[in-house]
Parts: structure tokens; C-alpha cells; sequence
């Protein structure tokens, strides 16, 4: 019984037009406070796993960030995924999410630029996810309130 469930789930995320994981080619600068040792490519379990751990995470702990609303619907948001081994050697996924999509972010570019924004609110953050780990943590809102 858990099996068909499981093809059922991976379907849908199969068919989730909102992931788009930025290619390893493009330079990325990531204000992150780790050593980059490396970029890399992501597998879709990877993608489902840290997809998974975001969404409990930003329900769970969303009290402990006074500046920000509760970040309702993770799957709505539209999400760009950068892999990369931090100094530490562990699987680290940067999650940059976003609300809203402009006419100009076509999957082309959702797949090379990193998306910024000024101001929007729980409309836009970023989290990292310890794949070793399975943690999420540096959850960061763009302009709280």
C-alpha cells in the first residue's frame, strides 16, 4: 500500500512547474557564512527531501521569527534550489523561495539567476537545508515586518 503512494507523491513532484534547481555552470554568490567548497548537482530526492524539510520546518518554527507572518503554503512558493559541499564537507541546499513570478523570469532564467526582491515579506525568504543532518536553519525574510 505505501508503495503506490509513493509513485503517486513522486508524480506529483515530477510535475511541480515551481522547482527550479540553478545550473552548477552559472557563478552564483551566495551571502552565505560557510566556505563553498564546491557546487553541486542535485538529485530529485534530494529536492524532495529538502522540500520536505522546509515545509515542516517554516510550519513548526515560524513563532521563534517575531519579524515575519507564518509563511503559509511552501508549495505555492515558487523555489530555486543551489546545492553545494560547505567546508564541512556536508550536502547543503540553499532554498530561495518567492511568491509571486514576474513576466521576465522565464525557466531559463529561474534556472541561471539567482531571483532578489526588495521588500514582500514572508513572500520571499531563504533557508538552508543539512542534508547530512536533515536540518533546516539560517531561515532569513526578505524586508519582515
Amino acid at each position: 500500500m505505501h508503495f503506490p503512494v509513493f509513485i503517486l507523491l513522486f508524480s506529483l513532484y515530477i510535475l511541480d512547474s515551481k522547482q527550479f534547481e540553478i545550473s552548477t555552470d552559472v557563478s552564483i554568490n551566495l551571502s552565505v557564512n560557510e566556505k563553498i567548497v564546491k557546487r553541486i548537482k542535485l538529485s530529485d530526492e534530494q529536492i524532495i527531501i529538502a522540500d520536505s524539510l522546509v515545509n515542516l520546518y517554516v510550519n513548526k518554527n515560524y513563532q521563534k521569527y517575531s519579524y515575519t507572518g507564518k509563511i503559509d503554503h511552501y508549495f505555492d512558493y515558487y523555489r530555486q534550489y543551489i546545492g553545494y559541499l560547505s567546508g564541512e564537507t556536508k550536502n547543503t541546499i540553499f532554498v530561495n523561495a518567492f511568491y509571486s513570478r514576474q513576466p521576465y523570469m522565464t525557466d531559463n532564467f529561474l534556472k541561471s539567476a539567482l531571483v532578489t526582491t526588495k521588500g514582500g515579506g514572508s513572500h520571499y525568504f531563504t533557508i538552508k537545508v543539512n542534508l547530512k543532518e536533515m536540518i533546516c536553519y539560517d531561515l532569513s525574510v526578505n524586508a519582515p515586518r
